[in-house]
């Protein structure tokens, strides 16, 4: 037992480690806390410590690569989604939606897109003939 007012180096470490939990660049890297560990228990080759410490700085680098993979999927499959959308809609409608702006109702040469929510059309589908509803819905469109 050390003697009351000193503090354990090992006991230091983990109130550091747990105060910078919320800073990740403040934390202490494993090499730092295996050469503060080993000042404490000595350096006795492959004991229980440091086979834990080699486990969790493989588990942290496994962990970074995934997280680093994962990342760029996200970002692909974002370049892909917006590059659809620009080939689908106007320049300046796909740009407006993938800065999530709202986009008013305008006219372009070519392009006719009609959104619409028709109150009850689902729960009438099942009971309408196909003919019946491509005839309905196109009387909505023509003015």
């Amino acid at each position: 037992m050390p003697p009351e007012g000193t503090r354990v180096p090992s006991l230091s470490l983990i109130e550091h480690a747990s105060a910078s939990e919320y800073i990740p660049i403040e934390r202490p890297t494993f090499p730092k806390i295996k050469d503060r560990l080993k000042k404490v228990i000595g350096d006795e080759g492959d004991n229980i410590v440091d086979l834990l410490f080699s486990r969790m700085e493989q588990y942290a680098l496994d962990l970074e690569q995934k997280v680093a993979e994962k990342t760029q999927q996200s970002m692909d499959e974002k370049v892909r989604s917006e590059l659809l959308l620009s080939q689908l809609l106007p320049k300046p409608v796909a740009a407006a939606l993938t800065r999530g702006e709202r986009v008013d109702p305008g006219t372009f040469d070519s392009v006719t897109i009609y959104f619409s929510d028709i109150v009850g059309w689902i729960s009438n589908l099942p009971w309408t003939s196909l003919v019946y509803s491509m005839v309905f819905t196109r009387s909505l469109t023509v003015f």
